[in-house]
């Protein structure tokens, strides 16, 4: 489909342009479909347009030169190159976007275009994404973007380099070279819009209006970013969310309801069964196996919610401790039950594996959990049963970024096992590759150097390993547990270093101080 055709099989409300310079382009380093299932990249979209006043046209990385959506211009006719970059694996497409396009990937040797990026990297660590930006996004769009886009019209004219110093005094925004601590920004969220404007032509879910019903997370699972990252817990009101699609104009009449926490969502039952009576389709993301009741499954089956994803993510309750996941055995095989009960269809499970202290014993657990939970399902007319496992990542920013990652040989051994463990029980395993999650590690908590790695793989052709040795890095690193100063601490966050460190230890104390260490067989 051309770019033509997509612009014109879109729906919602739409963007109105902006009218003021500089101009900027608004790219997403992966497809068109995994884009515009982004809330926050098209939230972003809408604030420079609408509220920033920026004529902001969007682009796309689909494996070749960028060129943007809505002008079918290439990215170098652009004076600003804004990339939204929430995962870390799609650093190698950032810079395969700069260097197809035309434009210089490393900031030392560019003037123009500026080169900004946004997106959780940029606030969880910058430093690997440092050689190719200009300047970071640190935090919520809502709480940076009006001053920062205020000031680049006022000050645009300035050669590079004094635009940039007076860019970094906005809150929120790092400036590699110039600013040194800076606070992540968040937003009040009665000023953000609960409603992606715009309805893709194709999305990775489908095509749908997407809803914001909060962001963060309290329940502090000791890995995960957005539970850290996205602090305080903010919730939207049934009341605003229904006031926002009233009238909301779409070809299609269905809502994915967007948030770290659906599921504790004090009104989520009264939301969904209210959707439903207004004729509205429902689709979520992962709901926790604690919330998941008789009540709220027969209110997403109206709403035509045919699979339920759940993510149990160890196998044995002591794992699920450790990580403080607070799920039991019971809670898991009740929501199977229920799931099926209720008339879902398709069951979707996910896990790691890998994870610090992990031995054999956790991952054969993990296989008869997910068989236990399949044959709940199954027994009260459930379907399909899926599972997907992902190697753990330490993540920056949770108390977790402290530990380890397994070793290439360990998890490939422990996938391998798994797989076996579950063969002809009729569940489909899905599983990231482990190269390619052992890279999105080295992005995670690496420095620079990372970054410059994959510069030399990307634009200079090396090997894997000859861009490791030239950029300095030892990717083994990732499977030492680092006690030193870490490369983003620069970034201050909600939940400070010492509570992170505290509930590090916390982990380590309920497994003994050999917890950092993978468990044998």
């Amino acid at each position: 489909m051309n770019r033509r055709e997509l612009l014109r099989r879109e729906g919602g409300r739409g963007v109105s342009p902006g009218t003021e310079g500089p101009r900027v382009t608004l790219a997403y380093p992966n497809t068109y479909e995994v884009g515009m299932a982004n809330l926050g990249f098209q939230q972003v979209f809408r604030l420079l347009n609408e509220e920033v006043g920026l004529r902001t046209e969007r682009a796309f990385y689909e494996g070749a030169s960028v060129f943007s959506l809505e002008s079918g211009l290439p990215l170098r006719a652009f004076d600003v190159v804004a990339f939204s970059l929430p995962f870390e694996g799609d650093l190698t497409n950032l810079i395969t976007a700069l260097h197809e396009s035309g434009i210089e990937p490393l900031s030392s040797r560019r003037e123009r275009p500026l080169v900004v990026v946004g997106g959780m990297c940029a606030f969880l660590n910058p430093e690997p994404v440092v050689p190719f930006a200009d300047l970071f996004v640190v935090g919520e769009a809502e709480a940076v973007l009006p001053e920062l886009g205020s000031k680049l019209k006022e000050l645009w004219g300035k050669p590079k380099s004094k635009l940039l110093d007076d860019l970094s005094d906005v809150p929120g925004v790092y400036v590699p070279g110039i600013s040194g601590e800076v606070r992540r920004a968040w937003a009040e969220l009665r000023t953000a819009e609960p409603l992606s404007p715009i309805v893709p032509a194709r999305g990775a879910f489908g095509r749908m209006v997407l809803a914001e019903v909060g962001r963060g997370c309290g329940r502090g699972c000791r890995f995960c970013a957005a539970g850290f990252a996205y602090r305080p817990v903010r919730v939207r009101s049934a009341e605003e969310l229904m006031d926002a699609l009233e009238g909301y104009p779409t070809p299609v009449r269905r809502v994915g309801l967007m948030g770290a926490a659906v599921s504790d969502h004090p009104e989520l039952e009264a939301i969904c069964r209210e959707l439903v009576k207004r004729g509205w389709e429902l689709a979520t993301s992962s709901f926790r196996a604690d919330m998941v009741t008789k009540e709220l499954v027969e209110a997403l089956v109206k709403g035509k919610v045919r699979t339920l994803t759940l993510a149990p993510e160890a196998g044995t309750e002591r794992l699920r401790k450790a990580i403080r996941k607070g799920l039991s055995e019971e809670d898991l095989l009740r929501a199977a039950h229920i799931a099926g009960t209720g008339g879902i269809k398709r069951l979707r499970l996910y896990a790691m594996i890998g994870l610090p202290s992990e031995g054999e014993d956790d991952v054969r657990t993990l296989a008869d959990l997910v068989k236990e939970m399949a044959r709940a399902f199954r027994s009260e007319g459930g379907m399909e049963v899926g599972l997907t496992v992902q190697p753990f990542v330490p993540k920056p920013a949770t108390p977790f970024q402290w530990a380890p990652m397994a070793e290439e040989r360990v998890l490939k051994e422990r996938a391998r096992l798994l797989e076996k463990h579950l063969r002809g029980n009729g569940v489909s395993l899905a599983r990231m590759a482990v190269r390619r999650a052992l890279l999105q590690g080295v992005l995670s908590i690496g420095d620079r150097r990372a970054g410059m790695a994959v510069y030399y793989h990307v634009v200079r052709r090396l090997s894997w390993r000859e861009a490791w040795r030239k950029a300095g890095w030892d990717p083994g690193a990732l499977h030492r547990e680092r006690k030193e100063l870490l490369p983003w601490d620069f970034v201050k966050h909600t939940t400070d270093r010492d509570f992170l460190w505290k509930e590090w230890k916390r982990t380590v104390s309920l497994e003994g101080e050999d917890f950092a260490e993978q468990r044998g067989s």
